[in-house]
């Protein structure tokens, strides 16, 4: 599959519904459609929004620079796919159906190039990355207020 092909396979699919995915940042959250299955995967839809759950629940007791990130199996779906995952207060990205040792500064450009408006950067930076998520998805969280002292 080319880059091209693989741009008009997945295109950012918006939450709209408060049973999406990034409940409370529905109007800020992108998840793309699936390669595998040509549609949305609800598997990631669980973990973005258990995600995002608890980086709400602590924001009390971080800093807003904590940030978390690891590897998951996606299992509920017809493939179980490995996710890879950032999440800091500001941003949280899952990256579907990727090996463990991929590069996350290269998966942020590839997510950066695909959710970008313009998108005109995607081909070339699709086709530098060794194995291109089969999906993915983005919340773009509130920023932390300090408090008053």
């Amino acid at each position: 599959m080319t880059a091209t092909s693989t741009k008009a396979a997945v295109q950012p699919a918006r939450s709209k519904t408060p049973s999406d995915i990034g409940q409370g940042h529905a109007d800020r959250t992108s998840q793309s459609l699936c390669l595998h299955t040509g549609g949305p995967c609800p598997a990631l839809a669980r973990m973005v929004t258990a995600l995002t759950g608890a980086l709400d629940k602590a924001r009390p007791v971080t800093t807003p620079e904590f940030e978390l990130s690891g590897e998951s199996k996606l299992e509920g779906c017809p493939r179980t796919c490995d996710a890879r995952f950032v999440a800091s207060h500001h941003r949280i990205r899952v990256f579907c159906d990727v090996p463990p040792a991929a590069e996350i500064s290269a998966l942020d450009r590839f997510a950066d190039a695909f959710l970008a408006p313009a998108q005109a950067d995607f081909p070339l930076v699709a086709s530098t990355l060794p194995h291109r998520p089969c999906a993915l998805a983005q919340v773009l969280t509130n920023p932390m207020v300090p408090e008053p002292a």
